[in-house]
């Protein structure tokens, strides 16, 4: 699983059990605004009791911002001066930290989804 596009499987039937320690998977959601998320398999667990929902360990940022306009204008975030970018998205995103990372957030959103698991 560490290799090209010829190692590439479906998200949707794989099983974790393929997985090993040092893998790593790239995820793409959304593909109209083309978010990849690189995920490496630290560390594998065989515990009596399986998780209800997966555990984060660590992560950069906030991660995927819906609705911005991708990661073209995350990039313009981070490569313009504030003052040239667009007051629209500043509004948008509000005193939220973008470059802040919330693992109690995601935690809560893991177990509370909003599509009623």
């Amino acid at each position: 699983m560490n290799g090209g596009p010829e190692d590439a499987v479906n998200s949707e039937t794989v099983r974790v059990s393929v997985l090993n320690e040092g893998d790593k998977l790239l995820l793409t959601y959304d593909y109209g605004d083309d978010w990849e998320i690189e995920v490496n398999v630290k560390k594998i667990s065989y515990m009596n009791t399986k998780p209800k929902h997966p555990q984060i360990i660590s992560g950069k940022r906030l991660g995927i911002i819906e609705d911005i306009g991708g990661v073209w204008s995350l990039q313009d975030y981070y490569d313009k001066p504030r003052e040239q970018l667009d007051p629209d998205l500043l509004e948008w995103l509000g005193d939220q930290d973008i470059d802040e990372f919330d693992k109690d957030g995601l935690h809560n959103a893991l177990n509370h989804p909003p599509y009623g698991y």
